[in-house]
C-alpha cells in the first residue's frame, strides 16, 4: 500500500507498470469520475481512467513520482523550494483548480524533474467562488494554517 485516506487506499497497479489503483466505495463513482477528470486536466490524457472490477470501483493513475512533502526533510528540498510551490499552485490555476484538500501530505517532490506535484485531487474552485463572504472567510482561515504549514515544511 502506498497510501491511503477517506475514500479508499493506493497501492501500485500490478498489472499496469508506472500506474497506482485508488480504491473506492462502489457507490462513489460520481467522486471517482470527478477526480479521474482532474488528474487528466493535469497530468494528461490517458493519465487516468475509472474501472469497475467485480470486487469494486478504482481509479488507475500515472504513478505520481517523488517523495510526499511530509516524508521529505527541509534540508532535502532546493533552495527554490517556495518558488516550485507557487509555480505548482499557478499550473493548477492555470487550468481552474484550487486543491481542495492541498497539504504536504498531498503534494509530491520530484528530485529529477525539480518540482511538486498535487495529488489527491478535488476541486474548491466553484464551492470557494460560489460561497458566501462568511464562508469564504471559513476556508481562507483553514488554507492559511494549511499554507503556513506548507511553508515551515520548505524551510520558510
Amino acid at each position: 500500500m502506498l497510501g491511503s485516506g477517506l475514500c479508499g487506499e493506493v497501492r501500485r497497479d500490478l498489472s499496469h507498470e508506472g500506474f497506482v489503483l485508488k480504491s473506492f466505495n462502489r457507490f462513489a463513482n460520481e467522486i471517482a469520475q470527478k477526480e479521474c477528470s482532474l488528474f487528466t486536466r493535469i497530468y494528461g490524457e490517458g493519465s487516468a481512467e475509472v474501472i469497475e472490477e467485480a470486487d469494486g470501483l478504482y481509479l488507475r493513475m500515472l504513478e505520481v513520482p517523488g517523495v510526499s512533502l511530509d516524508k521529505c526533510d527541509p534540508s532535502e528540498l532546493p533552495d527554490n523550494a517556495r518558488e516550485l510551490f507557487f509555480q505548482m499552485i499557478s499550473d493548477l490555476n492555470d487550468v481552474g483548480m484550487i486543491h481542495g484538500d492541498l497539504h504536504s501530505g498531498n503534494i509530491m517532490f520530484d528530485k529529477d524533474s525539480n518540482r511538486f506535484w498535487p495529488i489527491d485531487l478535488s476541486n474548491a474552485y466553484d464551492s470557494y467562488y460560489e460561497s458566501s463572504s462568511y464562508g469564504r472567510a471559513v476556508m481562507d482561515i483553514d488554507n492559511e494554517k494549511r499554507f503556513r504549514q506548507i511553508m515551515r515544511k520548505l524551510g520558510a
